[in-house]
């Protein structure tokens, strides 16, 4: 027994753990599954794994959720369905963690507070996880009411496989999951089944999507109700009585107003609405699967009932207003709305981006920068370059200086020397002049007497020119004392001349010989020794020049070098510099004529501003770019296969590409780079390979296949397979109503109607290439064409071609180089044409939904036997399928199901009927009455008073063909009754007399006769006219049986 007990404690510990593992085990790899567009940090150790099971639990979750870090790491496991019916529900403020849902309900519960931003959960934080969760309630706050979903107000994390039914009301940004999804936030795999009701941004997913939303469902109404979103909440102000007489009675002038806007004959116009909706009141940016997107939206699908009748702006199948990336969606859900509505997208406004670079005076700042550097360059390499000169200067100054003193010491020393040679020569020249002087040539004679005067005078010759040398040096003139000396002893030679001269005469006739030859051997001995010193102050002299050269030449060759690095050091420095100032001058002619640059720059962005008249102008339309890689301002590989009926500007795909001119407008302009003249504005709105299947339906102007009114943008690769109408407008075009850009290699199989500028891919087109249509178009007024309507003069039309049918491509005539016209197999063989050519799809409508659809060959026919029977309605409207030919079918068609009142009664025009029918008929059936001959024998016991036959006429097939006659019988008396006539029967039918009509059945059309009994006196005249021609035909048979005999 203990054993069972403790296997049993063991199991129960197992089982627990093995739940509690696998509860761990699921979030942790959810967490590892979901989007990185959030990462959740959950420390898997910790064990934060916290289970909802009841309502008890979700409070406590709900009082925590104040602060984000309460829940952020952590998960939220839930086991079970919570009903939160009764709960005084609160929603979870901020989720920052997961909150793993395991595919359970929690349902039942109530946002009515005064509150934005709000909804299950009010926000989701950048690291919150939501998924596998289904939630069911009814979100419907008072106050501001922005921000407002089924699920969160506002999203930054991931929300992954959450759905949403019920109820949700808002005001701004208003959604079935989320109010806004933040940039960063994700959106994966939701569904949404609730109706929502907002005023502005209001989508079945997410009311402004800011991030990403793919791979998603709306099947719930989206602003479909009859009733609009603030006229909700006014009611509901009323109910609390908050809201004043003088209000209400503002609210049902205004309802009188809006009630115009619900007949299908409408002609109230756009400025018409603007006066009587504020802004508050205005139905704006409508989607299935967002109200407004500048974020991703991929692969989503809506197949709910997106807009109302006649109301609201800016409304698509997918998203209202889109200006980001939106590829791979599917609309299959009937749109309204009053204008710029779209199978796919209400208004497509172009991504606009200012891409700046460089501009002149950028340019010019860092020239003028790199200007400052050249000159700092320059004032280092003159600096430099200075230093060094100054080196070379100074030692030059040196070497100068040396020389300078050396000079001035050889000066020195040759003025000592020169003076001392100079006493020394005066003096041996004076010792000899002395000895001369003692002579007295008198007394001497003869050639004695000359040769003592000649001695006298070559003297004083040596004396004059000693004379004249220290007159010199007095004067300051620098005697070469070589040379100078040099003369002295050729001056001297004639004195030893002499003295020769006096020694052989003085021998000969000279008493006193003796004393005369000691003065002339002093002479000559004086003279010698002269001549010696002179000839030794001469080498010595030399000498010293020598010695003074080589020194002073030494030094001259210094200083020469010195100034030769001196020289080419200036050189080098003045090529640097003066380099060094060319690049400064170029740089400086550089920055100028940049500047002038600049200053056209400005000067034409100045023109183009003048020149700009609006805001398209502005900006270059690049969406036509052959780069087709998803970028935003894109809307890629999208169908509608849903009906679109509104009255302005209505597309499949998208109702208008342009700018948004609401006050309120979500346009914006991005910006890359710094700020500069130097700039490229470019905007794009391209919408590639997308397909429309359903009708497009416009009750004014602009309807277009694919666009209803493209001012910019470019459509490549459209095709378009539904029926075009603009109902009591112009401009209708089987791919766009008006394209101001660029239509290339789309394709339109489609009827398209309208007044004036009806055209079988565009009404009105500017650039038009490789497109072809098998259109059948018609207009009442002018402007009508197999391809184009109407034609920009200054646009490109070429490499088109269509399939004639009786009209001419562009503008009612057909020029080849633009548009060739084929026929039907021809246009078969086109390369890339798509299947759907092949054949042709009769397809049946029965408020927006195909109960059938027929495939028939090209000019085949479909019997009104293959027509599906319409299912019977509840409000007492009887219906038709609308009356068209099918008998020779080339057209892509839709047969719509037309609902009316019926009558029960139809009667021939007479001031008096004739004739009454009574039955089930349309309206607008009518019966005819003819007189006709008998073709039968009548009852007997009667005759015919009268034969008639009647028909029943109607345009849409007959309800019923049981019916009640009343005929006129006033003038037949009593004894009258009504018979058919059957294959040449006739059979009394059951009548009676009201008045003076006679009241019988009848089935179908027919022939009826009126009888009459006979009367016993017309009885018995007719059986004697009997028996008088029985005898008158005896008599005659007798009396020719006579002749024969």
């Amino acid at each position: 027994m203990r054993k069972k007990k403790y296997y049993k404690v063991l199991s129960a510990v197992m089982l627990s753990a093995s739940l509690l593992f696998s509860s761990i085990f699921v979030g942790n790899v959810k967490a590892e599954e979901r989007s990185t567009g959030a990462v959740v940090e959950k420390n898997e150790l910790s064990g934060d794994v916290i289970r909802i099971g009841n309502a008890e639990d979700f409070e406590a979750l709900v009082k925590k959720s104040t602060v984000e870090a309460s829940t952020m790491g952590k998960t939220y496991v839930l086991t079970q369905d919570i009903s939160l019916e009764g709960v005084d529900f609160k929603p979870i403020s901020i989720f920052a963690g997961e909150f793993d849902g395991q595919g359970h309900f929690i349902t039942g519960f109530s946002v009515e507070s005064n509150s934005d931003m709000t909804g299950f959960i009010r926000s989701v934080g950048k690291t919150g996880y939501i998924h596998d969760l289904h939630v069911s309630g009814n979100v419907a706050p008072n106050g501001v009411m922005k921000e407002i979903g089924g699920v969160s107000g506002r999203n930054y994390g991931v929300l992954e496989n959450v759905s949403f039914s019920g109820y949700v009301l808002g005001a701004e940004c208003v959604g079935g999951i989320t109010g806004r999804n933040m940039e960063g936030g994700e959106i994966i795999s939701c569904n949404n089944d609730a109706i929502v009701l907002g005023t502005r941004r209001t989508g079945g997913i997410a009311g402004f999507n800011e991030g990403t939303v793919r791979d998603s469902r709306n099947s719930g109404r989206i602003n479909a109700e009859s009733t609009t979103a603030w006229e909700t909440d006014d009611a509901r102000k009323d109910e609390r009585g908050s809201f004043g007489s003088e209000d209400m009675e503002e609210l049902d002038e205004t309802n009188e107003d809006l009630a115009k806007l619900n007949p299908d004959t409408i002609d109230i116009k756009d400025d018409d609405i603007k006066e009587k909706l504020t802004d508050k009141q205005k139905i704006n940016y409508t989607g299935g699967i967002a109200g407004a997107s500048a974020g991703v939206i991929e692969n989503c699908t809506n197949e709910g009932i997106v807009g109302y009748k006649h109301t609201g702006y800016k409304t698509g199948g997918i998203v209202g207003y889109e200006r980001g990336i939106l590829t791979e969606c599917r609309n299959t859900g009937v749109v309204y709305g009053r204008k710029d509505v779209g199978g796919i997208a209400g208004q497509f406004e172009p991504f606009v981006l200012n891409s700046y670079s460089t501009d002149s005076f950028s340019e010019a700042g860092d020239q003028l920068d790199d200007l400052v550097d050249m000159t700092d360059k320059l004032h280092n390499t003159v600096g430099s370059e200075d230093d060094r000169a100054q080196q070379n200067i100074d030692a030059i100054r040196n070497t100068a200086d040396d020389l300078r003193q050396t000079v001035s010491n050889y000066k020195t020393y040759y003025q000592c020397k020169n003076d001392s040679v100079e006493r020394e020569i005066r003096s041996q020249v004076d010792g000899i002049r002395g000895t001369v002087d003692e002579i007295d040539p008198d007394v001497y004679g003869g050639d004695t007497k000359k040769a003592l005067k000649a001695l006298k005078d070559s003297l004083g010759d040596l004396q004059k020119l000693l004379d004249s040398a220290e007159e010199a040096a007095g004067s300051g003139i620098a005697v070469d004392m070589t040379n100078y000396m040099d003369k002295l002893i050729r001056v001297l030679a004639p004195v030893n001349d002499s003295l020769a001269d006096l020694s052989g005469q003085a021998a000969e006739g000279v008493d006193d010989l003796e004393e005369l030859e000691d003065q002339l051997n002093d002479i000559r001995d004086k003279s010698g020794a002269l001549d010696d010193y002179l000839r030794g102050c001469i080498d010595d002299y030399k000498s010293d020049i020598r010695k003074t050269d080589d020194d002073i030449t030494g030094k001259t060759d210094s200083l020469a070098g010195e100034m030769d690095v001196l020289s080419e050091g200036l050189k080098d420095s003045d090529e640097k510099v003066r380099n060094q100032l060319n690049t400064i001058t170029g740089q400086m002619q550089t920055i100028n004529s940049t500047l002038d640059d600049g200053f056209d720059e400005v000067q034409q962005e100045l023109d183009r501003i003048q020149q700009t008249e609006t805001i398209e102008e502005a900006f270059d339309d690049v969406s036509d770019d052959p780069d087709m890689t998803p970028a935003k301002g894109s809307i890629i590989s999208s169908v509608n296969t849903g009906r679109i009926d509104a009255d302005f500007n209505v597309g499949g795909i998208v109702g208008i590409m342009d700018y948004d001119r609401d006050i309120q407008s979500d346009f914006e302009v991005v910006s890359e780079g710094q700020i500069s003249l130097n700039y490229k504005r470019t905007r794009k709105a391209t919408i590639l390979d997308c397909t429309n299947r359903a009708d497009v339906t416009a009750r004014n102007d602009y309807a277009g296949g694919i666009v209803g009114r493209a001012e910019m943008g470019a459509v490549l690769s459209g095709n378009n397979f539904g029926r075009v109408e603009a109902k009591d407008g112009d401009y209708a075009g089987g791919v766009a109503g008006k394209s101001a850009h660029v239509i290339r290699d789309s394709y339109s199989m489609s009827e398209v109607s309208g007044n004036s500028n009806v055209g079988g891919i565009a009404g009105y087109g500017s650039t038009l290439t490789g497109s072809a249509c098998l259109s059948n178009v018609g207009g009442t007024k002018e402007h009508i064409g197999a391809v184009l309507g109407e034609a920009d003069p200054d646009g490109l039309v070429k490499d088109n071609i269509f399939v004639q049918n009786g009209t001419g491509a562009v503008d009612g005539y057909t020029v080849e180089t633009q548009t060739r016209p084929v026929n039907y197999g021809e246009l078969m063989g086109i390369t890339g044409l798509p299947t759907e050519f092949r054949q042709m799809q009769v397809n049946f409508d029965d408020n927006g939904t195909i109960i059938k659809s027929v495939r028939v060959k090209y000019g085949g026919s479909v019997r009104y036997e293959e027509y599906p029977p319409l299912p019977k309605r509840t409000d007492g409207r009887v219906g038709y399928w609308e009356n068209l030919d099918l008998s020779n079918v080339r057209q892509n068609t839709t047969i719509h199901a037309v609902y009316v009142d019926y009558i029960t009664t139809i009667a021939t025009p007479e001031e008096t009927p004739k004739l009454l029918v009574s039955g089930n008929f349309y309206d607008n059936s009518t019966v005819t009455l003819m007189e006709t001959q008998v073709k039968a024998e009548p009852v007997q016991g009667y005759h015919v008073v009268g034969a008639y036959r009647y028909e029943i006429q109607t345009m849409y097939g007959k309800l019923d063909e049981n019916y009640v006659l009343r005929f006129l019988v006033s003038d037949h008396g009593n004894d009258i009754t009504a018979a058919s006539v059957n294959n040449g029967e006739m059979t009394i039918i059951p009548s009676e007399r009201d008045g003076n009509y006679l009241v019988f059945p009848m089935t179908g059309d027919g022939e009826f006769v009126i009888l009459k009994k006979n009367s016993r006196i017309r009885m018995i005249i007719t059986i004697v006219l009997i028996l008088m021609i029985l005898i008158g035909s005896f008599i005659f048979i007798k009396k020719r049986l006579k002749k024969r005999k």
